[in-house]
């Protein structure tokens, strides 16, 4: 627990001050106002907290004294009813300072979040010469944009003294940064033996490209690991070269069994490392430990997680549906489904191939199912928007007006982004068969037949060799053992 105080000052004074301790049940709330700045002072340390972590929670502003930010400490209501607000701190050289973003970008700066979306903040750009708001004419940008300010971080220290943390431990230039954050997903009621995925996000913060970037993490098994190998399933960014550009990112997911040891411990940590170079060879490096319960804790309201308190749920994709369709249908459905909700879209590429897949069985008297004259293939991609859990996908089926036997076509999941195919090796494909609709008379005769007068036509006749055959047929004329198709 820390004791803090909080000032708050408009253009001209000080309107009002509070003192609360954080606690972790109870968060200290207060109502927003219009043109102030808001001062934090921990008197454990006799100076401002250097890092806290923010959420955007509908119009609400949640913040975080701790450094893991498990916690909210204060809400501010109403908050992101208007973007001229502030928060600032006195540093340890006696001045105050705005809380800037850790990522030095406008859109993650307190008054720019985005619903749900979290931030650490801590103390940087120039002094301040007193704590007071700051009229500016325009709010369209953050009012740090606009008086020059550079969004550097006043310290890296941590305010706990345990230094047990998730922080970046980089030592790296301003124009070279790279940004890292993990995210294990430990189930309830996880045994031994069950396997976990931890999703990896490194972000390029700096202001230049980083090249041949590689991850270590001896507890998931990757030593050195280029971002384009495929130990680690892509999640969001590309993974065509090991390069990130500047502001680009990258997130990846890797799986990990869970051991007795882990689940026997209050807590599963692991030490990530991800190192690239600059043009000039300069290697960049940052660090962080990150640690977890060795079960997943529903998360309420007041929870902040400084990485990702909502983090990604790896749902996996099975699809179902026709398994038999007629050939003057039109079309055959499909429907992709998920086994829990995602926290994000999941992508899924589909591909068609004719005939049965290796795996499935033959039917005799079946045929494969050709491209373009019994049913269009193609390469799908279908989307399931995040919250979501099924998508439909349509083949289109042609009645190509020929007597046929029953033809089949294959299609399958090649490829998920943002989850995984399932397991389950009956869910990864659908075979279809297309029934014919022609209409077939069979004759079958240990004698000679007569055509009666009313099948008088042109015949087509399904010769044995596979050809086809028009006989002119007149009344009364006779033929032996022949498929006649009208």
């Amino acid at each position: 627990m820390k004791d803090i105080s909080l000032k708050v000052y408009n253009a001209t004074k000080n309107t009002g001050e509070m003192k609360f301790t954080t606690d972790d049940d109870k968060p200290t709330i207060i109502k927003a106002q219009k043109g102030v700045n808001y001062e934090f002072y921990d008197h454990s340390i006799d100076r401002a907290p250097n890092h806290i972590i923010t959420k955007r929670d509908g119009k609400d502003l949640y913040i975080s004294f701790e450094e893991k930010g498990k916690n909210t400490d204060l809400i501010i209501e109403n908050f992101y009813d208007n973007e001229q607000q502030a928060l600032i701190g006195i540093a340890e050289d006696g001045q105050y300072y705005y809380y800037i973003p850790d990522t030095a970008e406008v859109q993650d700066y307190v008054t720019q979040l985005k619903n749900t979306d979290i931030e650490g903040h801590a103390l940087g750009g120039e002094h301040l010469v007193a704590p007071l708001w700051i009229e500016l004419p325009s709010s369209d940008f953050p009012w740090w944009i606009g008086l020059g300010l550079v969004p550097l971080l006043f310290v890296n220290k941590d305010d706990n003294n345990d230094n047990d943390n998730d922080r970046d431990s980089s030592e790296n230039s301003d124009d070279n940064k790279l940004k890292l954050s993990v995210e294990p997903k430990i189930p309830k009621n996880a045994q031994a033996g069950d396997e976990v995925t931890y999703f990896l996000e490194i972000k390029n913060t700096g202001k230049v490209a980083i090249n041949d970037v590689k991850i270590t993490n001896a507890k998931l098994g990757l030593n050195d690991v280029a971002i384009t190998d495929t130990k680690l399933k892509l999640v969001s960014g590309k993974q065509d070269d090991a390069k990130l550009e500047v502001g680009e990112s990258i997130k990846v997911a890797v799986k990990y069994e869970l051991t007795q040891a882990d689940l026997d411990s209050d807590k599963i940590e692991t030490s990530t490392t991800v190192k690239g170079t600059d043009s000039t060879g300069k290697e960049i490096t940052t660090s962080i430990t990150s640690s977890s319960q060795s079960t997943e804790t529903t998360t309420d309201n007041n929870s902040i997680d400084s990485d990702k308190p909502n983090g990604q749920i790896f749902s996996k994709v099975s699809i179902d549906g026709a398994k038999t369709v007629d050939e003057n249908a039109g079309k055959a459905e499909y429907t992709l489904q998920l086994d829990k909700v995602s926290t994000e879209d999941v992508t899924i590429t589909l591909k068609m191939l004719a005939g049965r897949a290796n795996s499935v069985p033959h039917v005799q008297g079946h045929t494969n199912a050709k491209d373009g004259e019994d049913f269009t293939s193609d390469t799908y991609t279908v989307t399931i928007p995040k919250g979501k859990t099924t998508a439909t996908v349509s083949v289109p089926i042609i009645d190509d007006n020929k007597a046929e036997t029953p033809e089949d076509y294959t299609i399958y999941i090649d490829d998920v982004k943002g989850g995984t195919i399932t397991d389950d090796a009956d869910k990864k494909l659908v075979v279809t068969t297309i029934n014919d609709n022609d209409i077939i008379y069979q004759i079958n005769t240990v004698g000679d037949i007569t055509i009666d007068s009313t099948l008088s036509n042109i015949i087509k006749l399904n010769m044995d060799n596979g050809t086809k055959q028009n006989l002119k047929l007149s009344a009364n004329d006779v033929i032996k053992q022949v498929m006649i198709c009208i």
